[in-house]
């Protein structure tokens, strides 16, 4: 196991160790110790060192083939951090996905991801070892390829017309397109298509992958903070750069729109984790998915607790209080108690429209129901709300007290923004 160096306490406890010249040309001298334990520290010892280590790369690529597989796994390692010399790097590192043993192969994929530069050389190497039998590698190598951004999307969509099904599934996967998001917009026809896959693997993984490349976070928050940018006058282009996010903004609606069917169908799918990726991505895409508040708000009969908590999330963000309260209204007594919480929070969106909902909640015969509602109430912040709270830390049930002044102090929160 690997002894904790000076270096990397400073890295956890946040301080900052100049490393000299003669310190590096140590460690490096001792990629060469006639103990692999010696070479593994040295090697793991100039990652935490970071990109001054830069010069000890050349050392670093011959340690990666060093017969002890702990020494391989360093030097992999500290080449991802130090992040330099790509061209002499990255080729060793691509020849580490072949490593015999699987700790190494999952070392080189993550820390490909560090090199977007390279991504011409590396994506392909990446794509192959989608492939591989260890699934913690697959997992690695969808992760870098989504670091390798745009230049990625193309092999993506080809890897999901792949025969083995755990190609097509780690290709969708958030951790590969899903990933990029809304740079990944051109995989969206092919990743619809993949929802329907006869594999309920790569159809759960597909799903989640629609959600977040036609979700509304990315692309809202990048449209406010470039609205904020250009509304400064700081920026000479700020007004080219404001009208580049309402496009984008219009195109995730497009999106949005290509994306509703297909989610709509996938909702009813047989496997749970389908009906369970569906919701979650209603509820990324937000407002733009109202169309669908009527088939999620059916969600809440699922006999799946995971599916109706994710119900729950996307109506207070799909659905319009007409179309919501009820609905949530009515998970306010569901046996478990993360959906009841989940359509406390939701119903607080609504505001007036569901205050008296969960004001009445406060009063029910069960202590459950009563706590839940007080979550809620919490999160809308008004004077009123604040008073039901104020009566129910006088509850007879320890837990809804609890809750209540859990709540209270949500509510001063909410009041002050």
């Amino acid at each position: 196991m690997r002894r904790t160096t000076l270096a990397a306490i400073a890295i956890a406890v946040g301080l900052a160790l100049p490393a000299g010249a003669a310190e590096i040309s140590g460690l490096t001298a001792r990629l060469a110790a006639a103990d692999p334990a010696a070479r593994a520290e040295a090697a793991w010892s100039l990652g935490d060192i970071g990109h001054e280590a830069r010069d000890a790369v050349p050392a670093l690529v011959e340690a990666s083939t060093d017969p002890a597989v702990e020494v391989r796994i360093a030097a992999v390692s500290a080449m991802e951090r130090i992040a330099a010399f790509a061209n002499l790097a990255v080729p060793a590192l691509i020849a580490a996905l072949n490593d015999s043993q699987p700790e190494v192969r999952y070392a080189a994929a993550g820390a490909l991801g560090q090199f977007s530069l390279k991504a011409g050389d590396i994506v392909p190497a990446l794509i192959a070892a989608l492939r591989d039998s260890e699934p913690s590698v697959v997992a690695a190598a969808a992760t870098g390829l989504s670091r390798m951004g745009a230049g990625a999307v193309r092999p993506l969509v080809a890897a999901l017309g792949d025969g083995s099904a755990s190609v097509r599934a780690a290709a969708a996967a958030a951790g590969a397109l899903g990933a990029i998001r809304v740079r990944a917009r051109p995989a969206l026809p092919a990743l619809i298509d993949a929802a329907i896959d006869r594999d309920p693997a790569v159809r759960e993984a597909a799903v989640r992958a629609v959600g977040l490349v036609a979700s509304a976070e990315e692309t809202t928050r990048r449209h406010d903070s470039t609205t904020e940018f250009a509304r400064s006058g700081e920026f000479p282009r700020a007004g080219w750069a404001a009208r580049r996010m309402a496009r984008v903004s219009s195109a995730r609606r497009e999106m949005a729109a290509l994306a509703l069917e297909p989610l709509l169908e996938s909702l009813e799918d047989r496997e749970e984790g389908v009906r369970y990726a569906a919701a979650r991505a209603f509820a990324g895409i937000g407002i733009a998915a109202n169309a669908a508040a009527t088939e999620v708000a059916a969600l809440v009969g699922d006999p799946s607790a995971r599916v109706r908590r994710a119900a729950a999330r996307a109506l207070g963000r799909i659905a319009a209080p007409r179309q919501a309260v009820g609905p949530l209204t009515g998970l306010l007594a569901d046996e478990e108690t993360t959906v009841r919480w989940t359509a406390a929070r939701a119903l607080a969106a609504f505001g007036a429209e569901a205050q008296t909902a969960l004001a009445e909640a406060l009063t029910d015969d069960d202590a459950a129901i009563r706590a839940a509602a007080a979550v809620g109430l919490g999160e809308m912040g008004t004077e009123s709300t604040l008073a039901l709270l104020e009566r129910a830390r006088g509850d007879e049930d320890p837990g809804v007290r609890a809750a209540a002044e859990s709540a209270l102090v949500e509510a001063a929160a909410a009041a002050a923004r």
